[in-house]
């Protein structure tokens, strides 16, 4: 081949490449498809360079399958375009349907960047435009009438859309973590924006409401964290859970005075919110409506506000607030963590509440609902307050010194928590309940005596209050409640009344200087882990009139060298005494013994002596764990029947037991395992038939072993 024959040859392969790459980059093809299913026939072989794409006409199954398998279209405009049914399946086993944008239908198109939807469809379906990673710009034609949920999955790049004339309803999820989305223009056709329809669009910082919308669901616009205004359109009359929770770049809102209901959470987290109005229309703001809202510095309650709920404006930016006449009630911890909350006034015409000195209190001044954070260090409660409120001074970290009178009743739940700064404190003499949590992280708190007038002890009332050394229960309180004193680390002395039942799950776990430890003889249940880890007990003795001992009672008491066990212990848990293992003595007054785990794990039962009741050496001898002691020595107790008091006598023969008592008298028989096996109130003489056997025979508050042989 000549050199001039070979340059000609190169010249027209040139021309013609050059031609190839100037089709498929030239402006949009647009074709009219007369026929529903001659897409492919209409471009001719050339399907794969077609890149934007505008048809009219009627379009099937075949075609969308068509542009499906365009590798590199981009823009595709369909607004003229009716859908038909017939043709080939698009997608699996989907066929199009009439004015239908069916699912699945424009699946995945990772190179389409604008779509422009029929305007004679109507439907579209679920999943119907999911998976395009790349589309910005989407159109949606004048006749559809809904957006369901999930129809535009994964199409999280869209950055402009175009809502059509007809829709009235935007669905669950509709537009979900678009996070592309800078602004959308809702038509005035839409009446109902439902749950999450906008959640996560982070990037969405303009929304436009149409005059039609009337309702907004749940969390609608939950996380848009780029939204900055908004003006409620006058038909939305209520706010539901969540609407613009953590909308943290929101600072402007707007209301009509339409609205009557601000519900939980619409506004949390809004970090940005400097003030808020909120319109005479309004009669109940929401639980955690605020929360959260760290700069919202101004407020004004409208005068039809009827309920404020728990946590409405709870950790905001306020230094003053005023309660209207209209409000009648305000729920627990409302303006809690309000760091430079110092004033809540109350206007004088309202009937539920009042304002003394800037703190807020319910009519009548008997009890006191919240204490402002920056109200000062010392405060003296009025003597007219019974009860004070839950959260009523939580968090009030400078706070070193309060007065409570003796009126004072109940301490609610949370009511000091975290009060870190609060040191000495007396317990009124007529309190009669602390509530959960109530002096809770009070870390340098200290007081030594709970008042005789105290019933009950919530869980957790002094949980971390390092300063308290010396503890002494009333002689009315009946129980301890889990985590009381847990974490006490400076408590040294307890000394537990005579009308306490029971020691809660953890009440003195971690009490690390605890002791010296008197638990009083009413007690009848010490809870699971209730003294696990104060390693500096040396003794305790467990009264008669303890029945349970939950697992882990004494775990890791490291200190531990004397136990004692009353006779009446029935339930043993599991490692009560685990790691115990410089105990030396175990004093068990039980004539049976009882079914045990090896409670003992870590103690040296070589050198650790089991004392056990004259008499029952056979039955700990052959009981298991409980044999594993090497010394196991009787010792004499205290008679377990005075005739001279009650002159039963109890007699064994080889079918049974023989009572004779001289007076009504209850009795319980246990067998060596510990199972209770009778259990009645005897007032003759009776005949009790026993297998052949040892048993524990209590006769009122005296016990005896009898062999049944």
């Amino acid at each position: 081949m000549n050199n001039r024959l070979r340059f000609g040859f190169l010249a027209l392969s040139f021309l013609l490449i050059s031609n190839v790459i100037v089709y498929s980059q030239s402006s949009p093809i647009t074709l009219n498809v007369a026929t529903a299913g001659t897409l492919s026939s209409l471009l001719n072989g050339k399907d794969d360079l077609v890149k934007d794409l505008i048809l009219t006409g009627n379009i099937n199954g075949s075609d969308i399958l068509t542009i499906k398998n365009m590798a590199l279209i981009s823009t595709l405009d369909l607004a003229n375009v009716n859908i038909v049914s017939g043709g080939n399946a698009y997608y699996s086993t989907h066929y199009t349907k009439n004015n239908t944008i069916s699912t699945s239908m424009f699946l995945s198109l990772t190179n389409l960047t604008s779509l422009t939807l029929p305007n004679s469809a109507l439907t579209i379906e679920n999943g119907a435009i999911a998976g395009c990673s790349k589309l910005t710009s989407l159109i949606i034609g004048n006749g559809v009438t809904t957006i369901n949920s999930g129809c535009f999955s994964g199409c999280a790049s869209v950055t402009s859309v175009k809502l059509g004339e007809s829709i009235t309803s935007l669905e669950v999820w509709a537009f979900l973590g678009f996070t592309g989305l800078k602004n959308i223009v809702i038509p005035n056709s839409v009446k109902t924006i439902e749950s999450q329809a906008f959640r996560d669009c982070k990037n969405l910082a303009s929304v436009t409401f149409g005059s039609g919308v009337t309702s907004i669901g749940s969390y609608a616009f939950w996380g848009c964290s780029s939204l900055k205004s908004i003006i409620i359109p006058n038909n939305v009359k209520e706010f539901v859970y969540g609407i613009f929770r953590d909308c943290t770049s929101l600072s402007s809102i707007v209301f009509e005075d339409s609205i009557n209901t601000i519900g939980a959470e619409t506004f949390m987290n809004c970090s940005n919110l400097r003030s808020i109005e909120i319109p005479n229309s309004v009669t109940l703001i929401g639980q955690d409506a605020f929360n959260g809202c760290t700069s919202l510095s101004t407020v004004k309650i409208g005068n039809s506000v009827k309920l404020i709920h728990s946590g409405a404006f709870k950790n905001t930016g306020l230094s003053t607030v005023t309660i209207p006449s209209s409000v009648e009630s305000i729920g627990a911890d409302v303006f809690s963590s309000c760091p430079w909350l110092y004033k809540i006034d109350v206007d004088s015409n309202n009937n539920y509440y009042c304002s003394i000195d800037g703190v807020l209190f319910n009519k009548d001044k008997t009890s006191l609902i919240f204490f402002p954070k920056q109200k000062g260090s010392t405060y003296e409660i009025p003597n007219s307050t019974i009860s004070i409120s839950k959260n009523a001074f939580n968090g009030c970290t400078g706070l070193n010194s309060v007065s409570l009178p003796n009126s004072i009743r109940i301490i609610g739940d949370y009511a000091f928590y975290g009060c870190s700064a609060l040191t000495i404190l007396e317990l009124p003499q007529g309190l009669i309940n602390i509530g959960v949590s109530a002096f809770g992280e009070c870390s340098y708190l200290s007081f030594n005596t709970i008042p005789n007038s105290v019933l009950s002890i919530g869980n957790n009332a002094f949980f971390n209050c390092f300063g308290i050394t010396t503890l002494s229960t009333g002689d009315n309180l009946k129980s301890i409640d889990e985590k009381a004193f847990s974490n006490c680390t400076g408590l040294v002395s307890v000394t537990i009344g005579s009308s306490l039942t029971a020691i809660g799950d953890s009440a003195f776990a971690n009490c690390r200087l605890l002791s010296t430890l008197t638990i009083g003889n009413s007690v009848k249940t010490i809870g699971n882990n209730a003294f696990r880890g104060c390693s500096k007990l040396s003794t305790i003795s467990i009264p008669d009139s303890v029945t349970s001992i939950g697992n882990n009672a004494f775990f890791n008491c490291l200190g531990l060298t004397n136990v004692t066990i009353g006779e009446d212990v029935v339930t043993i848990g599991g490692d009560i005494f685990y790691n115990c293992k410089y105990i030396s003595q175990i004093h068990c007054k039980m004539m049976i013994a009882p079914l045990i785990t090896d409670i003992f794990y870590g103690v040296n039962k070589k050198t650790c002596k089991l004392y056990v009741p004259t008499g029952s050496f056979s039955t700990y001898w052959i009981a298991s764990y409980w044999g594993d002691f090497t010394s196991i020595i009787e010792e004499a107790g205290t008679p377990v029947i005075n005739p001279n008091q009650n002159q039963t006598l109890i007699f064994s023969n080889r079918s049974g037991i023989e009572i004779k008592p001289e007076m009504s008298t209850s009795v319980i028989i246990y067998s060596i395992s510990g199972q209770k096996v009778f259990d009645r109130i005897i007032q003759e003489e009776s005949h009790i038939p026993l297998d052949f056997g040892i048993y524990l025979v209590k006769i009122g508050g005296h016990s005896l072993k009898v062999i049944v042989k």
